[in-house]
């Protein structure tokens, strides 16, 4: 009988033992996992705010140059407004991912970037025809006709920007679901948004070279 005692107490306490390890292996993942999505979102932070310096910046610049040359058709005019226009459709592009994959209408999709996505899929979001205007193909589509007029009118290479839209709409470009793969598209386009921007101060400053 105390040999069954024994037995049945040493059980217990390797019940206990290992339901500890599990809830203790849980709270380490989740601590690991919080801290992933912060450094993610601090990094997108950063390059968030490189796109607002230098977007003020060159419009500070186009202001300056309209003052001196105010001639609507001048070709420089005509980059920086098909710039700014591909801008608006990536940023239009993340808020249809944002709302597909978080459900969510009124939170912009970087400050999504903390949570987990309520859709798993995301990769068909971006990736695939739900909404065919705002997902790989349209963008390809998009900064093709982008490439098309610039190497016709400006004569400044987009060698950057094409790079990294060809990475974004690669086949295996979210190997991942979920929370993974919705930052990486998100982090992702705001560096082509980037791109542009230096595009732009390419064509306002006369540098162009990549």
């Amino acid at each position: 009988m105390h040999v069954i005692d024994f037995m049945k107490r040493k059980i217990v306490i390797a019940v206990l033992g290992l339901s500890a390890a599990v809830v203790a292996a849980i709270w380490f993942y989740n601590q690991f996992d919080a801290m992933n999505r912060r450094a993610v979102f601090k990094a997108n932070e950063k390059i968030t705010a490189q796109i607002d310096s230098l977007n003020r910046y060159n419009q500070q610049k186009a202001d300056s140059l309209k003052r001196f040359n105010p001639d609507p058709l001048l070709t420089i005019f005509e980059g920086l407004q098909r710039a700014d226009e591909l801008t608006g459709y990536i940023e239009y592009t993340k808020k249809v991912i944002a709302e597909k994959s978080h459900h969510d209408l009124l939170q912009s999709a970087d400050s999504l970037l903390l949570s987990e996505p309520l859709s798993k899929k995301v990769s068909d979001v971006f990736q695939g025809s739900d909404r065919k205007d705002y997902n790989a193909e349209g963008l390809k589509k998009q900064v093709n006709r982008f490439r098309i007029f610039s190497e016709m009118y400006t004569g400044v290479s987009i060698e950057e920007l094409n790079r990294l839209t060809n990475e974004a709409i690669a086949e295996d470009f979210c190997t991942n679901e979920g929370y993974a793969c919705y930052s990486k598209i998100i982090v992702s386009l705001n560096r082509i948004i980037l791109a542009l921007e230096k595009h732009k101060t390419r064509l306002l400053t006369d540098k162009f070279d990549e």
